[in-house]
């Protein structure tokens, strides 16, 4: 059952919230939880003011817009305005929902009540983006553990794991690896998925050897499947799959019977709704790297991060164009030592393009990846974006 909790902004504060000085006496600070009411607002106000409806977001969004600051049981005073936060406690976490309140006028000054009636149509009548939309999240999944061939000379799996965790803890940003237990020499599977989990890091199966569905048939696939849960699952693999290649069956009958089978072992399959083909950058770099072309290396930086800007620029217009919002997008990475090379950069730039990172889960809990559970019809949904990024080919750094 929602609770409902009453809350108060000081009109005029800056846009990060109010400061500590304009705290209004019985606030509460939302850090960690709002503090619940009977449900029954009570709220005065010098004029009739509409609360502005803000679509569900979580609340320290909200709280960071400077749209959610103070939590109070008492009634709103004069120079405030109230409304109602329903707050849904489930798997996701703590939801907040701000619903639209008309505040009942009470005695004012006639300067005071202008100033305040001012503020709150500014407020109604901004697009719904300056109200705090909520920023859009991306889960980060990596394929090919233990190892994504070619390396640099002086590069191992493990290196090249530990500089992308490494980058990962820095910039607090949860991930999801897929791995092949049939790749690399022996020991590498188990050096780097120790410290993949020790990081606190899950993963799935991505295949014993990487084979691709539309080329072996479903029996095969299937038995590879097998074969790699057998190797991965007293090491801690969770039930995810990500298909090899993204092949999901060259016709129907081969991606149904495929999916019958991840559903009777109770699968969930790795969605991919952003990809700037980060795989194909690291065969020139080992060669440039093997040159000693630093100048063709940094051409190659700038263009990945052009690429992975591009991508997820696509990928938000096609969302916003067919559904009117953000879908929580799923981003295909490898563990190859050029995207350990880029990773803090990579990092930053979503970042600074304004996502918040989740895990896999939290991502396909939308409903836009409902096709991920196997019992569902297929095929699993495919990138947003259409059209085709340019990527690095056997022209850089030459053999």
């Amino acid at each position: 059952m929602a609770n409902q909790t009453r809350f108060a902004i000081p009109l005029g504060a800056p846009a990060g919230g109010a400061g500590m000085r304009d705290r209004p006496r019985g606030a509460q600070s939302l850090e960690p939880r709002a503090q619940p009411t009977d449900g029954n607002t009570d709220i005065r106000h010098p004029t009739h003011l509409v609360i502005a409806s803000v679509a569900k977001q979580s609340r320290a969004a909200l709280r960071d817009s400077g749209l959610l600051r103070y939590a109070r049981n008492d009634e709103i005073r004069d120079g405030q305005y109230g409304g109602t936060v329903q707050e849904k406690v489930g798997e996701e976490g703590v939801q907040a929902e701000v619903t639209t309140q008309v505040a009942t006028a009470t005695r004012a000054p006639a300067a005071k009540s202008t100033r305040l009636l001012a503020a709150a149509l500014a407020l109604v009548l901004a697009p719904h983006s300056a109200l705090a939309a909520p920023a859009p999240q991306i889960a980060l999944t990596f394929d090919d553990l233990p190892l994504h061939t070619p390396y640099p000379s002086g590069e191992t799996p493990l290196s090249v794991t530990d500089a992308i965790l490494a980058a990962l803890k820095q910039a607090r940003a949860p991930a999801f690896g897929f791995v092949n237990a049939g790749k690399g020499e022996a020991g590498d599977l188990d050096t780097v998925l120790d410290h993949w989990r020790a990081a606190g890091l899950p993963f799935g199966n991505h295949g014993f050897r990487h084979l691709n569905l539309d080329k072996v048939g479903a029996a095969e696939f299937v038995a590879e499947l097998d074969r790699n849960q057998a190797a991965l699952a007293p090491r801690g693999m969770k039930p995810w799959l990500r298909y090899p290649f993204l092949a999901e069956g060259r016709d129907p009958a081969m991606r149904d019977a495929v999916r019958a089978a991840l559903a009777q072992r109770h699968y969930r399959i790795a969605g991919v709704s952003l990809s700037f083909d980060d795989w194909a950058w690291n065969a020139p770099y080992a060669r440039c790297a093997a040159q000693g072309n630093t100048a063709a290396i940094a051409d190659l930086e700038a263009r990945f991060l052009a690429a992975a800007r591009a991508d997820a620029e696509a990928a938000r217009a096609a969302s916003q164009a067919r559904f009117r919002r953000d879908v929580p997008y799923v981003l295909l990475l490898h563990v190859g030592a050029f995207d350990a090379r880029m990773m803090p950069r990579l990092l930053a730039l979503y970042r600074d393009m304004g996502y918040r990172f989740v895990t896999l889960e939290q991502a396909q809990r939308d409903p836009f990846y409902a096709a991920t559970d196997p019992a569902r019809p297929g095929p699993t949904p495919a990138l947003l974006r259409t059209t085709p990024l340019p990527r690095p080919g056997d022209d850089v750094c030459p053999a």
